[in-house]
């Protein structure tokens, strides 16, 4: 009963649980290989964090802030920070052998992937806009009007996700061992929905416009080509 309930107390405890098999020297070859291993990804990952810094500092010289691609930046600066101190830690830990908090590592692995979506849906209504005013259509009277209309959608809708977010982190924090599970499960649903959902509703937002604006032709020549090039990134 003793060797059965190791793996699950160390889980509780915050450290990966080891193979009572694995004798003392590979148990040690494992650690340090995947010490190597997170050591190359966070500083791969900080090695493009300095870069996306980079490009968000010049940037900033021309762009006045909280236009779309200065949030874009800011996100993708954020998301790489992030997981730099993430897979930091990790290796930290394996290296060491020393325990990590595992609801701070849930923290850790989760806050990134929320700010992926994020800049993922920023790219898709900056698509939309260009994908609509492309044509002559007479839907929305001017290009300024719908960039101010969903920026105020994105903004709305980021300020209570996060703000949710950040009261399910602090209960998930301080919960007991079998709520953390439950808030956890809460977690790992709501980035199962959002993968999902995203790419499913640019593909209906796309199926839908492209048959409301069939009738009418592009701007320019050159429109469709942008188009194509911004429907890329979101894709």
């Amino acid at each position: 009963d003793t060797e059965l309930l190791a793996p699950m107390r160390a889980m509780s405890e915050g450290r990966i649980p080891i193979d009572p098999a694995l004798d003392f020297e590979e148990t040690e070859w494992l650690a340090h290989f995947g010490g190597i291993i997170t050591f190359m990804l966070a500083a791969a990952y900080f090695g493009t964090f300095l870069s996306a810094l980079n490009l968000l500092i010049r940037i900033s010289k021309y762009l006045s802030r909280w236009q779309t691609q200065w949030i874009f930046y800011l996100g993708v600066v954020v998301h790489l920070s992030v997981r730099t101190l993430t897979w930091g830690v990790f290796c930290w830990m394996l290296m060491t052998k020393r325990a990590y908090w595992q609801r701070m590592m849930v923290i850790l692995l989760s806050f990134p992937e929320f700010i992926f979506l994020s800049a993922y849906l920023l790219l898709l209504f900056h698509w939309l806009e260009v994908y609509i005013f492309s044509r002559q259509q007479f839907i929305f009277a001017t290009r300024n009007s719908f960039h101010k209309s969903w920026q105020r959608v994105f903004m709305g809708t980021h300020i209570v996700f996060y703000t949710g977010l950040t009261i399910l982190y602090i209960i998930l924090l301080q919960a007991n061992s079998s709520d953390f599970k439950d808030y956890k499960a809460v977690l790992d649903y709501l980035q199962v929905v959002f993968n999902f959902l995203l790419p499913a509703a640019h593909i209906c937002v796309w199926i839908f416009f492209a048959i409301r604006l069939s009738g009418f032709s592009y701007v320019t020549d050159g429109s469709e080509t942008t188009v194509w090039r911004v429907r890329i990134t979101p894709t």
